[in-house]
Formats: structure tokens, sequence, C-alpha cells
């Protein structure tokens, strides 16, 4: 797990880059608040979530994975044990079969990610990306060669 939490980081801070120059301009980011009541450029204060909603994530507006966290997951799942790989694929796919039968399960895959989440002890945006990413499943890279497990190692050591 502390290898796909460093590559969903890595991929979230390389969100947070690409987005910084649209804030320097002045335009708004994903996640700001824009208040035309508060004064000198600082935004006042929102008001605090109520208890029924601190644990829901919010999943609008979320870009599809990068190419490069995408074969970081390929590359992480490779060098799981079999039995974990094929554990981690059939949670994803009932996951993916319920979702795509939504409008009858009324269980799309937001809702899915809050009820797996905490059982399989994964991040939701992480979750996510492990269900909707194409081609992470495809034929299994040679781990002991990839840079991107390696990356991910000396970044944790």
């Amino acid at each position: 797990m502390p290898y796909f939490d460093a590559a969903l980081s890595a991929e979230h801070q390389s969100r947070e880059s690409q987005e910084a120059p649209q804030v320097a301009r002045g335009m708004r980011g994903p996640n700001l608040p824009i208040n035309p009541k508060a004064g000198s450029g600082v935004p006042a204060m929102r008001k605090p979530p109520s208890l029924s909603t601190l644990a829901m994530p919010n999943f609008s507006g979320m870009r599809p994975p990068s190419e490069s966290f995408i074969n970081a997951l390929k590359s992480l799942i490779a060098v799981l044990p079999q039995e974990n790989r094929d554990l981690l694929r059939t949670a994803t796919d009932l996951i993916n079969a319920t979702a795509k039968r939504s409008k009858e399960t009324k269980m799309p895959l937001s809702n899915l990610l809050l009820v797996f989440c905490p059982s399989l002890n994964m991040n939701p945006p992480l979750l996510r990306a492990l269900c909707e990413a194409e081609g992470i499943w495809d034929a299994p890279m040679d781990a002991s060669e990839d840079s991107n497990v390696t990356n991910l190692k000396r970044g944790l050591s």
C-alpha cells in the first residue's frame, strides 16, 4: 500500500503543479471558493461541513489518470503476489459490474467507492483509478526492470 499511496501522491502533486499557473493568473482553481464579499484578496471563512458530509469524497470534475500514473499502477500490480492481484482484480471487476448497472442497483461508482474503500483500506481516488484505468490488468510488465517501481521505492526509502 505505501507504494500505491506514493504513486497517488505523485499524481496529485503533478496535477497541482499543472494547475498552479492558472491560479497565479487569477483563474479559479477546482476547489477554491470565490467570495466577492471577502476583502483584500483573502477568501472569507466558509461554513464548516456537517458531520454527514465529512467523509463524502467529491468526485466531480476529476480528470482521468495520467499515463505515468497508469504505468505506475500497472508496474505495482505486476509485483503483487498472484493471489493479491487476483483478489484486487476481482474486487474492481465486481465494483465495475455493479456500477454499470447503477440504474437498477442505485449504486453509481461514487457510492460503491464509499462502501468498499474502508473494507479494502484504500483511498477513494486510488480505487477509482484501479476501476477506471484502461489496460492496467493487461500483460503485466517486468517490474524488476521498471523505472516506476524503482523510483517509488527510492522515494519511500
